[in-house]
C-alpha cells in the first residue's frame, strides 16, 4: 500500500509539472482533476483503500452466521489452523480474511501488472526520483496473526450470547424431543449440519488435515463446542442416541477430514433441516416416502386367507401394545402382489405406511447400507406414533455380497447390529423380497412371520384375467391364459394397461393377439416357458381317468389325497399310456400347481447336491405336484 501511495504521489507531481509548463489557467482545480485522472489511468484499485477494506470486511461479517464466525476463529487460533491460513506473502483464503477485516495481500498477477503500468508511466515522464526496480508488496504475517488473535478475543467475550441460526435451532430442539437427544448430541448434530452446508466452515476445517483419527475429532469438537472430550466421546459412541438413530455416525476405522469423519445421515437431510420449518419426517423425504393407497383388497388374496385371518389381528395387537421387534417377511415371484398386500394390511390397520426409498430425489439408486441407515432413523422418528414401515427389495441388504469370492452382504457385515435391529425396531415392518434362499437363517428366525406369496391358483388367475382383460379376450383364451402357472398378476395387469390404451385404434382380434404376445414374451424373458409351450400339456375337454387301463381306481386316489393332504405315487407303464396326462389331471383336481421335472433336473454331479436340489425345495414349499 505504501508503494502504491508513493507511485501515485510521484505521478501526480509529474502531472503538476506538466500542467505548469503548459500555462494552464486553473492549476489548483486542474491538479485535482489530474489526480483523479491519474488514479483511473494507472488502474489504482479502489478496493485497496484501508478504510474501504475494513468496511468490506464488516459487510462480509454480516453475511455469515455468528456461530460460524466463532467456529472458524477457534479453528484458526486455539487449533492453530492459522499456520495454513496465513502464508508468507498472503492469506490462503482471501474471503475468510475479509470476514475478519484482515488486510488482504496483493494478487501476484494483477497487482504486478498495475505496478508495471505505474512504473512505465512515471519513467516516460523522466522522473529521476522514481525507483527503477519494482519493490515487493508489503505483507506482514505477524501483524496479520496479531490482528486475528484480537478478533478471536473479542468474539470469545460474547460467545455465550451466540446461538444457532433459525430455523436450524428450532428444528434441532424439535428433533431432540422426538428422539431424545442430549444437549451435547444436539451441539454435535448442529455442527455436523453446518459443516456439511457452509462452504467457508468446511474450508477452514480442511486445514486440520485429511488424516484425522477419532481422538483428533474428540479434541477438535471439544475446542469448537466447549465440552469435555470425555462427553464428546460418549456422544459419538455406538450406544449413544446420535449413533443409534444414525443421524451422525463416526467410523472409528476411518481416517479422513473433519467433515467426512462426522458422517451425516444425508446431504438432503442437512439442506432441509437448516432451511425448512416442519416435522421431522419432512426432512427424510429423499429417503422415506409415504406409501400410496392400494388398488387391491383382502378379497384379492383368497389363497392367503388362512394366514391373513391370523396376521391382521396380530398386527392390531402389536400396534395397541406398542410391541417392539415385529417384522413380517413376504417373499415370492415378482408380480405376485407383495407390495400391494402390505399396503392393504396397513389400510386395514388404519395407520400410515412409509416405504424406505430405493432411489433418491434425483432418481439415482440408493445403496443397501444407506437404505438401512434411513430405516434406523425413520424407526426413531416413528417410535411414538402408530406407523407401519415397508422395506422392499431386501436383496439390497441380504444378497448384495458375492459369496463365490468371499464378499459378505451388507447384513452379514453388520450381523450383530442387524440382529439387534430386528429385535428392537419400534414400528412393525414388512420386508419384501423375491426369494428367501439367500437370507441367513439367523436373520430368518427373528421374523415374526415368514409368508410366501405364490402365483395365485388357477381359479384366482382366471378371475384376475377376466377383470383386466374380459373385454378383449374370449372365454377360451381366458382359460388358456389361466392355465399358465407362471403367469403373475402383475404381468396380466401391465399387459392390460398397455393394450387398453390402444383399444380405440385396433380391432378386438388384433388387441387379443397383441395382449397374449406381450404376456408370452414377458414370461420368456423371466425364464419361464411361454404361453404356447403349455398347449401340449393341456388336458382335452373329454379327459376321463376311467378310460385309463390301470390296476387301481384313480378317482379314489384323488379323494384320498384330498383327505390326507399329501401322497407319493409311482406311475409306471409303457410310453404313451397316459402317466403325464394323469399327473396334469390330478393337479387340476387338487387345484395345485404342477412342476414337471426329469431326472436330469433333479440329479446333481456333486455329493449332496441332489438332496439340496432347488426344484425339490421349491416344490415342497409350494406344496404342489411334482411329476418326474
Amino acid at each position: 500500500m505504501k508503494f502504491y501511495s508513493y507511485a501515485l504521489t510521484l505521478c501526480n507531481n509529474l502531472l503538476e509539472r506538466v500542467a505548469t509548463d503548459t500555462n494552464l489557467n486553473s492549476p489548483t482545480s486542474q491538479n485535482q482533476q489530474n489526480e483523479t485522472n491519474a488514479s483511473h489511468c494507472l488502474g489504482m484499485p479502489q478496493e485497496l483503500s484501508p478504510d474501504k477494506e475494513l468496511n468490506a470486511g464488516l459487510d462480509n461479517q454480516d453475511k455469515i452466521d455468528p456461530i460460524v464466525r466463532l467456529w472458524i476463529l477457534r479453528l484458526l487460533i486455539p487449533l492453530e489452523c492459522h499456520r495454513q491460513f496465513i502464508r508468507k506473502s498472503d492469506f490462503y483464503n482471501d474471503e475468510i480474511a475479509r470476514l475478519f477485516a484482515l488486510q488482504v495481500g496483493f494478487d501476484e498477477e494483477e497487482d504486478d501488472y498495475e505496478i508495471d503500468r505505474m512504473l512505465e508511466c512515471a519513467l516516460n515522464h523522466g522522473d529521476p526520483d522514481f525507483p527503477k526496480n519494482k519493490p515487493e508488496p508489503l505483507f506482514d504475517p505477524k501483524q496479520a496473526l496479531r490482528q486475528l488473535k484480537r478478533c478471536h478475543k473479542e468474539v470469545e467475550q460474547s460467545a455465550a450470547k451466540i446461538s444457532l441460526p433459525q430455523p436450524l435451532a428450532g428444528n434441532i430442539r424439535l428433533l431432540a424431543r422426538q428422539v431424545g437427544l442430549t444437549e451435547i448430541e444436539c451441539a454435535i448434530l448442529a455442527f455436523a449440519v453446518m459443516i456439511h452446508t457452509d462452504r467457508l466452515l468446511n474450508e477452514a476445517a480442511g486445514w486440520l488435515g485429511r488424516e484425522l483419527n477419532p481422538l483428533d475429532v474428540y479434541h477438535v469438537l471439544s475446542v469448537l463446542l466447549g465440552y469435555p472430550e470425555s462427553e464428546i466421546r460418549a456422544a459419538l459412541s455406538m450406544h449413544s442416541t446420535l449413533s443409534q438413530t444414525a443421524l451422525v455416525i463416526m467410523d472409528r476405522r476411518r481416517h479422513d477430514d473433519l467433515k467426512d469423519m462426522l458422517d451425516l445421515l444425508s446431504s438432503g437431510f442437512a439442506c432441509k433441516i437448516i432451511s425448512e420449518n416442519g416435522c421431522p419426517i419432512d426432512w427424510l423425504r429423499d429417503m422415506v416416502i409415504e406409501s400410496p393407497l392400494p388398488h387391491l383388497g383382502l378379497a384379492d388374496y383368497p389363497h392367503l386367507k388362512d394366514t391373513l385371518d391370523f396376521l391382521q389381528p396380530y398386527l392390531q395387537q402389536v400396534l395397541r401394545t406398542k410391541k417392539k421387534g415385529v417384522n413380517i417377511f413376504l417373499y415370492g415371484t415378482p408380480g405376485t402382489g407383495k407390495t400391494q398386500l402390505a399396503r392393504v394390511l396397513a389400510q386395514q390397520l388404519a395407520c400410515p405406511l412409509y416405504e424406505i426409498a430405493s432411489e433418491d430425489e434425483d432418481g439415482d439408486p440408493v445403496e443397501g447400507a444407506q437404505r438401512l441407515r434411513a430405516f434406523r432413523t425413520a424407526q426413531a422418528f416413528f417410535q411414538n406414533s402408530p406407523t407401519v414401515m415397508l422395506f422392499d427389495e431386501v436383496e439390497d441388504v441380504f444378497n448384495d455380497g458375492n459369496g463365490l469370492f468371499g464378499r459378505k452382504s451388507t447384513a452379514q457385515t453388520r450381523k450383530a447390529w442387524m440382529n439387534r435391529l430386528l429385535e428392537e425396531n419400534p414400528a412393525p415392518t414388512f420386508w419384501l423380497g423375491n426369494s428367501i434362499d439367500s437370507v441367513d437363517p439367523a436373520f430368518i428366525r427373528r421374523f415374526d412371520w415368514v409368508i410366501e406369496l405364490p402365483i395365485p391358483p388357477k381359479a384366482q388367475r382366471e378371475r384376475i384375467i377376466l377383470e383386466n382383460c374380459g373385454n378383449i379376450l374370449t372365454d377360451k383364451e381366458i382359460k388358456h391364459l389361466a392355465a399358465c402357472e407362471d403367469l403373475a398378476p402383475a404381468v396380466v395387469t401391465r399387459a392390460a394397461q398397455v393394450i387398453g390404451s390402444l383399444k380405440d385404434q385396433f380391432s378386438v382380434e388384433r388387441l387379443s393377439t397383441a395382449l397374449q404376445q406381450i404376456m408370452d414374451k414377458t414370461l420368456i424373458a423371466q425364464g419361464h416357458p411361454g404361453l404356447n409351450s403349455d398347449n401340449a400339456m393341456c388336458l382335452p375337454a373329454y379327459y376321463d381317468p376311467a378310460l385309463i387301463n390301470c390296476d387301481s381306481d384313480l378317482s379314489q386316489i384323488v379323494d384320498g389325497i384330498k383327505r390326507n393332504g399329501n401322497a407319493r405315487l409311482c406311475l409306471f407303464g409303457m410310453p404313451g399310456t397316459g402317466k403325464t396326462a394323469y399327473s396334469h389331471w390330478l393337479a387340476k383336481q387338487l387345484e395345485k400347481p404342477l412342476h414337471v421335472k426329469r431326472g436330469a433336473d433333479l440329479l446333481s454331479m456333486w455329493v449332496g447336491g441332489t438332496e439340496h436340489c432347488p426344484y425339490l425345495q421349491g416344490s415342497r414349499r409350494r406344496q404342489g405336484c411334482v411329476a418326474d
